[in-house]
């Protein structure tokens, strides 16, 4: 069915298209779409090149979602919004407690192939690449309009813009004046409230908002009725900013804000307490605009971003972890080692400790005797070799008497607290040169620092110049190039030069053809790139080898002059079509996207203590289509429809890994992607009313999990006591509850999410 949807839409749309005559004329100065969500002018957008470009001239697949939507669908996180983006995907990390945002495939686990910029501040961390949506500091009603580049955009915004970029484009001070404060209430333990003021005097306008979010997560598979499931948050934030005109010709932009919160972690293996992340930042931005002439613009911005995230957690563990000769048949055999570790805890069961005496006293076990009881106990296959067996000895050799000290466990603390600093400078130059180029070219530095004593045993920095051009050139009326790629110079990881070249043939100027070749590159964050990775466990109880502190047998160290993993690159292929105009008296703007995408020097795996082997013997192809449909019915009634398709290959290149471990790693860049997707909302507003219902639907082969829910907003202002108000009502309902989204925890106990919202303005 949604094969055949896809190819009635394109018919109908690119006939009804080509037999429309439009008005050629077209200059830079045209304004944003802001009367409408479907502006009637030219749509232009500015993500995709850092140029002011129509939608029909732009070198990329662009999804943009207005302030108007977001009040219309109702949702209350940025990552819910992205679900009505073609090709993006979101889940559910398993330990993690982050929600991930994915283009087409990544690990669920981690999101760390978008680059996400917050009026050009990126929120994408460095330390240990991602984005925790937790921890960005910014409400969603003060968001104006957001644009998804669907594919590689390093060209223009570097390493980490891998798979694509999402620029949130916050309200101006001046769209902001007066009061607001609203209430959000729940089930699932929703509660949210949120308060903006602004004003303004003479040539400066000021924005501060504010908000605190809090609610339960899932509750979990074994769930009753209640909440089950330790994934719980509450954040909160304060934000400024403040828009000051120097002169005709120049402005000055400062923002900063603050945000503190705590999220919720279950206990895992040694665990006794709750490992709950709480996280403070802070940042501070300035961005200072110039036009020279008008075809002449620069800035220059600069931002300084600060987090601390403390982590601790009481733990009961085998004094066996700190045998210093542990860590050795650790590094020699990751698997058998973590499978010794379990012993201790089966120790007087019958036939175990004869096992472990006999290897002690040197009773001769071939490597396959011991892997058939391996895989007896765990239901793994295990590859023991003989050394294997020999480095257990020694380890065994160290344990006085074993009878009584094998099995020992004690208590101590551990703690994986980290902060990290990032430093910002760039200057832009936007020039045109004639009627038929222009450029934008510029420069930047970035510090990015990090200290913790578990992930890299002190302190570690790592340094970033930038330079990079691009450039659109018209070739009459009929087609628009545009080229350029961005070189960049790491401290730690090896240079990169990103490119893209792109050709928009224009049947009219509201409908193109175009072609978009490109390139990028994720650079290894701080912890890949120089990991000392050492869990120390402090204010130990009495234990046999006589430690108050000891390092944890498990550990991921490489020499300080050893760079061990490479970027991993993608290039990128795509033929795409777009069409804005009247379709039978209705307004529309379509966007077709076929697409090849080759990742190689993949890092499947993040950093992970458990984690076998980290390594870029990983690939993935991608190929597919996918379409995004906007329809203005009429004055009140308008239609979002998108669809993808997905052929994913992932492949493991390395020879280091089981049969067994091959699959999981193949499995997991799939795991959060669906072959076949699609959105459908209708949205309506009267004036005197307004509402949305959307429809999303996700086969998601890879883990026979399909996915498939309603959700309804509706909203209705009013006035009290001389005040505009606004009540609402939004419910989602999973029709598929006992689909878990990423991993089998993550459901809830009934299908049905809702809350309400209140918000008054004076």
């Amino acid at each position: 069915m949604n094969k055949v949807l896809l190819s009635l839409v394109i018919g109908c749309i690119s006939q009804s298209a080509l037999s429309n005559d439009f008005n050629n004329d077209f200059n830079d100065g045209l304004a944003w779409e802001e009367e409408s969500m479907l502006g009637e002018e030219l749509p232009m957008v500015l993500t995709a090149s850092r140029l002011k470009q129509p939608k029909a001239e732009v070198p990329a697949s662009i999804t943009v979602i207005t302030a108007k939507h977001i009040k219309l669908w109702g949702v209350r996180t940025l990552p819910e919004l992205m679900k009505f983006v073609p090709g993006m995907f979101v889940g559910h990390g398993d330990d993690t407690n982050n929600t991930s945002v994915a283009y087409h495939t990544s690990n669920p686990n981690t999101m760390r192939r978008l680059q996400v910029l917050i009026d050009g501040r990126s929120v994408y961390k460095s330390a240990i690449s991602t984005v925790i949506w937790d921890d960005v500091g910014l409400a969603i009603e003060d968001i104006d309009r957001i644009e998804v580049t669907r594919g590689p955009n390093a060209a223009v915004y570097g390493a980490n813009s891998y798979l694509g970029v999402i620029n949130i484009l916050t309200k101006h001070p001046e769209d902001s004046q007066g009061s607001r404060v609203s209430w959000r209430k729940g089930n699932k333990g929703t509660q949210d409230v949120y308060f903006r003021h602004g004003l303004s005097f003479d040539t400066t306008s000021l924005r501060i908002s504010g908000s605190v979010k809090a609610d339960e997560g899932f509750d979990g598979e074994d769930s009753t009725g209640s909440d089950d499931l330790r994934d719980g948050r509450k954040h909160g934030f304060i934000n400024a900013y403040v828009n000051h005109q120097l002169d005709d010709s120049s402005t000055l932009d400062m923002q900063m804000g603050y945000k503190s919160g705590k999220t919720e972690i279950r206990q895992i293996d040694f665990d006794q307490t709750p490992p709950d992340k709480i996280t403070t930042n802070g940042y501070a931005y300035g961005r200072w605009k110039k036009e020279f002439s008008a075809e002449h613009q620069s800035h220059l911005q600069a931002y300084w971003q600060k987090e601390e995230r403390k982590q601790s957690q009481d733990v009961r563990i085998p004094t066996l972890v700190f045998e210093k000769n542990m860590i050795l048949l650790h590094e020699n055999n990751p698997e058998w080692a973590t499978v010794f570790i379990g012993i201790p805890q089966l120790y007087n069961q019958p036939g175990i400790s004869g096992i472990v005496d006999n290897l002690q006293d040197g009773t001769v076990y071939s490597p396959s005797e011991v892997m058939a009881i391996a895989k007896a106990a765990t239901k793994r296959d295990i590859s023991i070799s003989q050394q294997d067996l020999d480095l257990t000895k020694v380890v065994l050799d160290g344990i006085p008497d074993l009878n009584n000290n094998f099995d020992e466990y004690i208590n101590g603390n551990a703690n994986t607290d980290l902060s990290e600093q990032r430093i910002d400078i760039e200057w832009q130059d936007t020039m045109r040169w004639s009627d038929a180029l222009r450029t934008v070219s510029g420069l930047s530095y970035r510090q990015d620092s990090a200290y913790s004593r578990t992930y890299f045993n002190g302190a570690v920095s790592n340094d970033t110049w930038r330079a990079f051009l691009n450039a659109e050139y018209h070739v009459g009326s009929w087609l628009t190039l545009n080229g350029g790629g961005m070189y960049e110079y790491e401290t730690y990881n090896k240079s990169a030069f990103s490119p893209r070249l792109a050709a928009n043939f224009l049947i009219n100027p509201q409908q193109s053809i175009r072609l978009v070749a490109s390139q990028a590159v994720r650079s290894p964050d701080l912890l890949e790139a120089q990991p000392e990775f050492i869990v120390k466990v402090s204010n130990l109880t009495n234990n046999y080898l006589g430690l108050n502190e000891a390092d944890f047998y498990q550990q991921k160290v490489v020499d300080k002059d050893e760079k061990s993993l490479k970027p991993e690159r993608i290039t990128s292929y795509e033929l795409g079509y777009f069409v804005a105009g009247d379709l039978v008296g209705v307004y529309t703007e379509f966007d077709l996207k076929v697409f090849n995408e080759e990742m190689r020097d993949m890092i499947s795996d993040p950093i992970t203590l458990q984690a076998s082997h980290i390594s870029n013997d990983n690939e993935a192809d991608v190929k597919g289509a996918e379409f995004q449909l906007s329809s203005r019915l009429n004055s009140q009634h308008s239609l979002w429809m998108t669809y993808s398709y997905l052929d994913i290959t992932s492949k493991y290149v390395g020879n280091r890994l089981s049969d067994e471990e091959i699959k999981r790693v193949e499995k997991l860049e799939k795991r959060l992607s669906s072959t076949q997707s699609t959105v459908i909302s209708w949205m309506y507003n009267s004036g005197s009313w307004s509402a949305s219902l959307s429809y999303f639907n996700q086969d998601r082969e890879t883990i026979n999990k399909p996915y498939e829910r309603f959700q309804l907003n509706i909203m209705k202002p009013f006035v009290i006591a001389g005040l505009n108000a606004e009540v609402s009502y939004y419910v989602q309902h999973n029709r598929k509850p006992d689909s878990a989204l990423s991993y089998g925890n993550q459901v809830y106990s009934s299908p049905n999410v809702y809350y309400g919202q209140l918000a008054i303005e004076f």
